[in-house]
């Protein structure tokens, strides 16, 4: 009985995990490969209505970016991931009351368990956003563990300083009128860069790699000018771009922190299409691999968005005078 029982294991899920486990790993294909195995065969073993399949989608998308694959020793059946709720209404426009309807199948299905997290800050309990527990395994029920519940994802004095308070993002993204960048999710799930949770679904070591971008979003003035550059260097080594490039990049992540400062950030856009530039690389289809990715960010027309950026000061300029 128990090896009949072990064996049972979803097909979609096998997959990922074969080529994770593959030397070397394999699982650097386009992400989307992977979230939209596992979301049709939760549709079809679950039944899912199109909102809710649409959602899984969603969600699962986020789960797969922030896995960081080849990084992990073992691939975990569920994610836990820390964003708003108000976030993922915003990305598919819609009413956080009609979202909850939509993760109403989701729930029943044992894909999603989803909470509320409240903390202290300012001397008085505070609702800091939602803990999403998403599942990887259409055939394994996600849990909510306790133990993330009472993770510190957010820091909200200090992102109220920053202005990057769920609240006042949200708000001027909707004033904004640019709610088509579905971002967002991601973007909130990422912890801010002073409050680094011990958990192995994080990526190990981020001011090494190029998901150190994320932290341009959200960190201080004070500190943004260092985390560009950290982040700048970390995608030049990853894509073996020319060293003379290095100030292009900058160029690059300071106006996407512009874009993101009123409300139309494009980091997990922008981090996608760096990733093919890596698969690209390993495979070695292509002689450059980094001028290839600068082909994706015109193609894709993140560049027209990144030169129409608003002049704006996002840092702060220390002791020049």
């Amino acid at each position: 009985m128990t090896s009949a029982r072990s064996s049972i294991e979803s097909p979609a899920f096998t997959c990922l995990k074969a080529d994770l486990a593959a030397n070397p790993p394999k699982v650097r294909k386009d992400i989307g490969f992977y979230r939209d195995k596992i979301a049709r065969e939760a549709r079809e073993r679950h039944n899912l209505n199109q909102q809710s399949f649409e959602l899984y989608k969603h969600l699962l998308n986020a789960a797969l970016l922030w896995l960081g694959h080849k990084r992990l020793s073992t691939l975990p059946k569920q994610i836990t991931l820390h964003a708003p709720l108000e976030q993922v209404a915003l990305d598919f426009s819609a009413h956080r009351h009609t979202i909850k309807n939509w993760l109403r199948p989701l729930v029943q299905a044992g894909l999603v368990v989803y909470r509320p997290q409240k903390v202290t800050a300012w001397g008085r309990t505070c609702h800091s956003g939602t803990v999403w527990f998403i599942s990887l395994d259409p055939t394994r029920k996600a849990r909510l563990i306790w133990s993330d519940m009472r993770e510190t994802y957010r820091n909200l004095e200090q992102d109220k300083a920053n202005g990057k308070l769920s609240y006042t993002v949200i708000r001027h993204t909707k004033e904004s009128g640019q709610l088509s960048i579905d971002a967002g999710l991601l973007n909130w799930a990422i912890p801010s860069t002073n409050t680094q949770p011990v958990n192995n679904l994080y990526v190990e070591n981020p001011s090494s790699t190029v998901e150190a971008l994320f932290e341009v979003e959200f960190a201080s003035r004070k500190e943004v000018g260092a985390v560009v550059e950290r982040a700048a260097k970390a995608i030049l080594v990853a894509l073996g771009d020319d060293p003379r490039r290095f100030g292009g990049w900058c160029w690059i992540l300071w106006q996407a922190r512009r874009l993101a400062d009123v409300g139309q950030s494009i980091f997990t856009h922008l981090y996608q299409q760096i990733r093919r530039g890596m698969d690209a690389r390993e495979r070695g289809r292509l002689n450059n691999p980094a001028a290839f990715t600068r082909h994706l960010l015109d193609e894709t027309g993140l560049l027209d968005m990144l030169r129409s950026a608003p002049v704006r000061r996002v840092a702060y300029l220390g002791g020049r005078t």
